[in-house]
């Protein structure tokens, strides 16, 4: 019966399919041969261990003409019926199979790895350009459906580990020694240098500069000294019996910036370096500090020679607790005589250095900041009260716009990411980061937004109430806040009660991580010029250094404001 079956049957080849879940369970020639001799007896367990599982991919499982149907050749050998349809075809096997079976490297090669690794994913490939070398005799592309096509960039990616959430360390891999530092909410002791690196804390009546190149501490001046070589400072009428010759604010001048050639504050009269037409009037190239005294003087010294630039500049009528530059000539300064000067250190000792005079605060000015773009400059008072002064157009010496809190607004930082965003800090009874958007008040065009509120009048005299765009109440005193420009993420250090500090995702205002380590109020904050690491301080007298934030990838431009940063930027990591 055998033999007329495959007589009347017709010669199939048996292709194996590659898809794995396919694999089919055949029997080995030595387990055909075992099945021949014994018949339709009753097999053994021994027999039963002898079943094979033969790979799809293996060339055992389809030897080409090796393999027929119904026995091509008459010594073909017993086959056995395993079709996946259920229909029953003969089998066979040539004795040749063994040497070409390789299932066992397969599996454990191929298979297993193929299932556990990302490479598994199957993909469509279509190029737009086909290679002639890759066509086949049927039209088709041979490379067009292949197994595990992914690109070797894309392949190091997915076998890669997911990429984790940032690591910020809970505590500062650097803390300095600050004997003296002022606990004063209202002053601004602590800067650093965007062009030179360097550290500068106001202590008593010291000012001591550190590098962060090699953690070299320099005394840059002492205030009592310098009253007693320059006695005439102090032949005013004021009195100088309370801190006159303590140091109440410090502030680097931005070095990378360029001057104010055309700008419409210039200088009275003429100065040393002509008119403001003159072409002699060029941005210095030296990098300047400006120290804020109790007796409401301000002193400019030139770091690199460690002296004074010039003669102090005009005084106010109380001490100056802040000090922020528009540049490298331009400087803002205020006191707690309520006032604001915009000065310009290029003026000679003939003239006055005090180019205009801002008046808006019924109480002591404690924060100072200048936007991004140097257009704008936001004040913030005692008197509850945040200004925002476009010196361009002041005609009638009034702000353009101006926001309110509940307690003391010190705390003031400008998006370094979008123009005209900006985020300040409310004392104890605030407790509160508001964030404001004054690009709907920047034009005239703009002053029927129903964000406007002119308190019921159309003077133009009269700046503008803006409304915050959120409000964020963080449970304790704001004293500080920092804008990242490597990420979007914001900065704040806290007061009373906390003394936190707390790194903020913007928009949605999620916490990222809160620091603790001072035992006071966190009075004092700043970044470093490549933007990863801020510094600290506070009543307890110790300077905290914290890696926060992440290096920004450069963009090649060596005209950028991101390459001007020093590159060589490093922080020795130990404890001092």
């Amino acid at each position: 019966d055998n033999n007329n079956n495959n007589n009347n049957s017709a010669n199939l080849s048996i292709m194996g399919s590659p898809s794995l879940p396919n694999r089919r369970i055949r029997a080995s020639p030595n387990r055909n041969n075992d099945r021949s001799q014994n018949g339709n007896s009753n097999s053994n367990s021994n027999s039963n261990t002898n079943t094979t599982t033969h790979h799809p991919l293996c060339p055992c499982y389809n030897n080409g003409n090796d393999v027929v149907i119904n026995g091509r050749n008459g010594n073909d050998e017993q086959s056995m019926n395993s079709d996946e349809s259920g229909n029953q075809m003969d089998i066979t096997f040539h004795n040749n199979n063994d040497d070409l079976c390789v299932c066992d490297s397969i599996t454990s090669n191929v298979a297993t790895n193929f299932l556990v690794s990302p490479q598994r994913t199957l993909r469509y490939d279509y190029n737009d350009e086909y290679d002639q070398e890759n066509i086949g005799e049927n039209g088709m592309d041979i490379n067009m459906m292949r197994m595990t096509p992914i690109k070797s960039s894309t392949q190091s990616q997915l076998s890669g580990s997911r990429k984790s959430m940032r690591n910020i360390a809970k505590s500062p891999f650097k803390v300095l020694d600050a004997p003296r530092l002022n606990d004063d909410f209202y002053l601004n002791l602590v800067d650093w240098s965007s062009s030179c690196n360097i550290l500068s804390v106001g202590l008593g009546e010291c000012v001591y500069l550190w590098s962060a190149f090699t953690s070299k501490v320099t005394k840059l001046t002492d205030l009592t000294k310098l009253f007693e070589e320059c006695p005439n400072l102090l032949n005013d009428n004021a009195e100088y019996n309370d801190g006159f010759d303590m140091v109440c604010s410090v502030g680097w001048s931005k070095n990378h910036e360029s001057a104010l050639s055309s700008c419409s504050i210039i200088c009275g009269g003429s100065t040393q370096y002509g008119n403001h037409n003159s072409p002699q009037r060029k941005p210095s190239s030296t990098d300047f500090l400006a120290v804020g005294s109790g007796s409401g003087y301000v002193f400019v010294f030139d770091t690199v020679k460690s002296k004074l630039s010039r003669s102090p500049l005009s005084k106010h009528n109380h001490r100056v607790g802040v000090i922020s530059w528009k540049n490298n000539n331009i400087l803002s300064s205020g006191s707690r005589d309520r006032n604001i000067y915009l000065r310009d250190i290029r003026c000679n000792d003939n003239n006055t250095d005090i180019v205009q005079q801002l008046t808006f605060h019924k109480q002591e000015v404690c924060g100072l900041k200048w936007s991004e773009d140097s257009l704008y400059l936001a004040s913030g008072g005692n008197d509850n009260k945040l200004a925002i002064w476009d010196i361009r157009y002041n005609k009638y010496n009034k702000p353009l716009c101006f926001g309110k809190h509940k307690a003391a607004v010190k705390a003031i930082t400008w998006s370094p990411h979008e123009s005209g965003l900006i985020a300040t800090g409310g004392g104890t009874a605030d407790r509160c980061i508001k964030f404001w958007n004054i690009n709907s008040f920047a034009s005239s065009k703009n002053r029927n937004n129903p964000n406007h509120v002119n308190n019921g009048n159309n003077n133009p005299k009269q700046p503008f109430l803006m409304k915050p765009i959120e409000v964020i109440d963080t449970g304790s005193q704001v004293c500080n806040l920092l804008w990242s420009k490597n990420v979007n993420e914001i900065v704040s250090t806290h007061g009373y009660s906390l003394n936190q500090i707390v790194v903020w995702k913007y928009p949605t205002m999620d916490k990222i991580v809160t620091l603790t380590g001072h035992t006071y109020r966190v009075l004092y904050l700043a970044g470093s010029p490549d933007g990863q690491t801020i510094v600290t301080g506070a009543g307890d007298e110790t300077l905290r250094l914290w890696s926060i934030f992440p290096p920004t990838p450069q963009n090649g431009n060596d005209n950028s404001a991101e390459n001007f940063v020093p590159q060589t930027y490093s922080i020795p990591l130990h404890i001092r």
